[in-house]
């Protein structure tokens, strides 16, 4: 496995660097990063990044190492 971002402790497999590295926009990227990490019954469950409304939210080391990640 490879870190995703270097110091954030958040590691996928290399073949999900090779996909994204051929997305073509930063949303895409995202996404597909989103669905390594989360099924969409858990993104749905969990809401979004804060956990308002009653959700738990999103791990945020998860998505700060997603946002902060560049490919290009």
């Amino acid at each position: 496995m490879m870190e995703l971002m270097p110091n954030s402790g958040v590691y996928v497999y290399p073949r999900d660097i090779r996909t994204v590295s051929r997305k073509t926009n930063g949303t895409t990227i995202a996404r597909h990063l989103m669905s390594v990490f989360y099924t969409t019954k858990e993104l749905i469950e969990r809401g979004n990044v804060n956990g308002v409304n009653g959700k738990v939210g999103l791990d945020k080391a998860v998505v700060k190492a997603i946002v902060g990640k560049k490919f290009l």
